[in-house]
């Protein structure tokens, strides 16, 4: 009798069936577990990668490194901010005018202004958030903020206005004129080959600032608007803290992961930064 019933479980399919799930199971369960392993360690190399490549900002070390901030009462930040509110009393500073301030660089100073092109590459992300998070949500400061996105990604934004001031004043006009003079003419007629908005005010209270200054050196000019860059930067990291604290928990639950991991992105860009601004 138990032979036949030995018989009838090896005949039976179900049973069998049942053998072959429990032998499968286990390879399964092996392979969940190597696959498992092998999703962390991708996940732990990509994140390595990930960090490295937020931590790039090497062009803006050097440039801090070479010129420090000099936020203290009679430095060149304290002096645009005066100019700025006499110009429009109670204006609220945004990341428009250090991109503008870059323009300018590039339109008058091209053969020097390479560094800071670079620097603004590494670092406009994180001023533009600054900005976003810190600046009040009025009208006007959202317009800011799309206009100075706007204005950095437009490549072509220098190479269209420099032909426009050269037509309007005559080639030759520049020809004749050293470094220094032709620089002072471009950032003199830069704010007349725009349209009246608001990137018009800002680049007019801009060239303002820098023509009320005498410069004696083509180099001089150069040092003069980097150092206005440099602190204008600075004023804006300064508030990070704030805006990621802002960026965290000001958002709904959902949301809560992709903004931690764009404050760990902001803050892996900074790390190297963190001995250089004037926190």
């Amino acid at each position: 009798m138990g032979s036949g019933c030995d018989s009838c479980c090896k005949n039976d399919p179900s049973k069998k069936n049942d053998e072959d799930v429990e032998e499968f199971k286990d390879l399964i369960n092996e392979r969940e577990l190597l696959l498992h392993e092998w999703t962390l360690r991708k996940g732990v190399q990509d994140m390595k990668r990930w960090i490295e490549k937020n931590k790039s900002v090497n062009h803006l070390v050097k440039l801090l490194s070479k010129t420090p901030p000099s936020n203290h009462p009679g430095s060149s930040m304290q002096h645009l901010k005066a100019h700025y509110n006499l110009a429009r009393p109670s204006y609220e500073m945004s990341s428009l005018p250090i991109v503008l301030l870059v323009r300018i660089a590039t339109i008058s100073i091209p053969s020097l202004s390479g560094s800071l092109l670079s620097s603004m590459d590494e670092i406009f992300e994180v001023i533009d958030f600054v900005d976003r998070k810190i600046s009040s949500s009025s009208f006007e400061n959202r317009k800011k903020s799309m206009l100075t996105e706007a204005l950095w990604e437009n490549r072509e934004f220098c190479r269209v206005l420099l032909p426009k001031i050269i037509t309007i004043h005559g080639k030759d006009a520049f020809q004749s004129q050293s470094e220094l003079d032709k620089a002072i003419s471009i950032i003199r007629h830069l704010k007349e080959v725009l349209r009246t908005d608001s990137v018009q005010k800002e680049l007019a209270m801009i060239t303002d600032f820098l023509l009320v200054r005498g410069y004696r050196s083509f180099d001089e000019l150069y040092g003069y608007i980097e150092q206005i860059y440099i602190d204008m930067l600075n004023e804006n990291l300064v508030q990070l803290p704030n805006a990621i604290f802002k960026e965290i928990i000001e958002n709904h639950a959902e949301e809560y992961e992709e903004k931690v991991k764009f404050a760990l992105k902001v803050l892996c860009k900074m790390e190297r930064l963190e001995d250089l601004v004037q926190w």
